[in-house]
């Protein structure tokens, strides 16, 4: 097996997003894609491409799914995103737990990606929580401001008036 070489530091990497560059729930998604993309590289062809495939495509699509979020001018496009990406991180967790029960993964890595995948979740349940709010307070704000809209009688001058 390859040594492990150094990582570079998320927050000096110019590709990551601003916004994610100290985001724990990203950088936690991030490393268990990263695992995912390694580990899958050492199996046989068919598991690789059946299993592997699907469980890279979905740990992947997490730190994607949060990147993308990031790009949304409205709180509810945001949430969404955020919404998708914890969809794919339940598929992930699903399929580490079959490729463990599959004998594909040894169990000390089913045990480093299960722990990586429960410390992404309960990080992106935060956020989901978050976004989820914001979303709310934002329509909130949208209904408020077009209730108010409707409701103000126009401004009618006295020689309009006349």
């Amino acid at each position: 097996m390859p040594e492990k070489q150094p990582r570079a530091s998320r927050a000096d990497n110019p590709r990551v997003p601003k916004d994610l560059r100290h985001s724990k729930c990203f950088a936690a998604a991030d490393e268990l894609a990263e695992r995912c993309m390694r580990l899958v590289r050492g199996w046989p062809p068919l598991e690789k491409h059946s299993v592997g495939g699907q469980l890279a495509r979905a740990a992947v699509s997490v730190p994607c799914n949060l990147a993308e979020s990031t790009s949304r001018a409205s709180a509810k496009e945001r949430h969404r995103f955020v919404e998708i990406a914890d969809g794919s991180l339940r598929e992930a967790g699903y399929l580490v737990g079959l490729a463990g029960r599959l004998g594909l993964l040894r169990p000390p890595e089913a045990a480093e990606l299960t722990d990586l995948h429960a410390r992404a979740t309960k990080l992106l349940a935060g956020q989901r929580a978050r976004a989820s709010a914001r979303s709310l307070r934002q329509g909130r704000a949208q209904r408020r401001a077009r209730r108010s809209r409707r409701a103000s009688p126009p401004d009618v001058t006295p020689a309009q008036a006349a």
